[in-house]
Parts: C-alpha cells; sequence; structure tokens
C-alpha cells in the first residue's frame, strides 16, 4: 500500500476547475512580476545612461582654468588647443636657487634658457584680431599672408635679467664701462618700465603672513604665497613647438640687439 500524502488530499478536494484557475492566476502573477522587473531594469538603465550623458556634456562643456582666463583676455591664438598643466605652488618657498646666486657661467645659463627670445607665424586674420591692421607688420618671405610676432613671455623673463644684470654692473663680468652709453640705459629703463605695468596690470590677490623671527624685535612679512601656476616646462615646450627655427630667431634676437 503507498504511503499517504498529505498533499494529494489538499490537491484532491478541489474541483479540476478550480485547480486550474489558481494555475492560471500563478502564472498571471508571475508574469506581471517579470514584466515589472524588467521595466524597473529598463528605468534603471535609461536613467544611469541620461546621467551619464549629461555628466559628460557639463564635463566637457565646463571651461577649464586656461580657457578662462583665454575668456577674460584679449586674443592670442596661443590659447588655441594649449591645455597645460595648473599647480598649487608656495611661491618664496625655495630659499635658494641658482637664479639668486651672484653671476657665473651656470647662472647665465640658467637666465638664458629661460628669457631667450622666440618668434612665431601668425596669419593676417589673426593678427588683425590681435593688434587691428597689419600696417608695417612683417610678413614672412617664405610663407605670404602670415606674419612674424614674438613672444612676449620670454621678453618679460630677458627684461628681469636686463635688471638683474644691472644690479651687477660694476663687475666686469657683465658690462664694459665704455658700453654704459644712453643706449644701454634706455634699454634698462624700458625694461623696468614693461615689468612694473605688467606687474600693476594683474596685482597678486594674495597676502603674506606676519611671523615673529627670533631677535628681531618686530614682525615682519614671511614673503610665502600659494599660487595655482601654470607649468612652465608646458608653456615653453608649447612655443618650441610654435616657433620659428631656433636658427632664425638667433638671428632675429642679434639683428634686434637683443
Amino acid at each position: 500500500m503507498a504511503p499517504f500524502d498529505r498533499n494529494d488530499q489538499k490537491q484532491s478536494l478541489l474541483p479540476n476547475s478550480d485547480a486550474g484557475l489558481i494555475d492560471a492566476n500563478v502564472e498571471q502573477r508571475y508574469v506581471k512580476h517579470k514584466r515589472r522587473q524588467l521595466f524597473n531594469t529598463w528605468i534603471a538603465v535609461v536613467t544611469t545612461g541620461v546621467a551619464c550623458f549629461f555628466a559628460t556634456r557639463a564635463y566637457y562643456m565646463h571651461p577649464s582654468w586656461i580657457e578662462r582666463i583665454a575668456a577674460a583676455q584679449p586674443y592670442s591664438p596661443l590659447y588655441n588647443g594649449f591645455q597645460p598643466h595648473v599647480e598649487k605652488v608656495v611661491l618664496g618657498g625655495d630659499l635658494c636657487n641658482i637664479y639668486e646666486q651672484e653671476p657665473s657661467s651656470a647662472v647665465d645659463e640658467a637666465w638664458e634658457a629661460l628669457s631667450t627670445a622666440k618668434y612665431m607665424l601668425v596669419s593676417e586674420k589673426d593678427l588683425i584680431k590681435m593688434h587691428g591692421s597689419i600696417d608695417a607688420a612683417v610678413e614672412w618671405p617664405d610663407s605670404l599672408g602670415n606674419y612674424l610676432v614674438e613672444f612676449h613671455a620670454y621678453h618679460l623673463i630677458h627684461c628681469l635679467n636686463v635688471l638683474r644684470k644691472n644690479a651687477y654692473h660694476t663687475f666686469p663680468y657683465y658690462f664694459q664701462e665704455e658700453l654704459l652709453n644712453p643706449i644701454h640705459w634706455s634699454h634698462w629703463t624700458h625694461c623696468l618700465e614693461t615689468i612694473r605695468q605688467e606687474l600693476l596690470c594683474m596685482p597678486s590677490m594674495q597676502l603674506s603672513r606676519m611671523v615673529w623671527q627670533e631677535g628681531n624685535g618686530a614682525p615682519s612679512p614671511e614673503f610665502r604665497t600659494n599660487r595655482m601656476c601654470m607649468r612652465w616646462q608646458d608653456f615653453d615646450a608649447m612655443a618650441t613647438e610654435r616657433c620659428v627655427p631656433a636658427e632664425v630667431s638667433d638671428y632675429l634676437t642679434t639683428l634686434c640687439g637683443g
């Protein structure tokens, strides 16, 4: 005799039509559940996709540091396609570097590496956007329609180097007495005024902390400031890539008396 099964007893208490109805209801609920799962999954995928789209769009539409500077400044083609690294730097933190040492060949090489003039070619359209006209502009003979311009950044450092050298003008290392003529001092005052104008154009908004120093009865400024700085190596690499050949730059610098 087969063992008694309680489930068989339950099933036998229901008419066949009712049992089929229950199975249909169960299947219907299962189908609804699966549809709801698929719908929720679809909603999650679409929501994630839309969020990623707008996040990516916001990222690429948000102007970079250099793009914000370019938007606030008069036009320059140097901004086109240039994305330098930007770093937080403590200025005044390096108390001993080659640039502040007394005259020597090594010091001169370091300064010359920063200040050697560089030139590039720009289109007539770019030159007009920058300066309003091409009157008296130097058109490049090997590339008509392109005009010669100088990188101002290197000129500024050149001027700073001129001031540095004149601080040591009594050193025969730099100047012979007969060379200290009115033209020499006119060059010096030009550089002094150029740097003055640049510093006043964009005054530093940083603040130097006042500190006590041992043996000093009065507080003094620390002369250390936190700045967000463009990495110079990136700018120099961009300029080197865009400039005319070095031998042409050297010739122009000599011709201009730089």
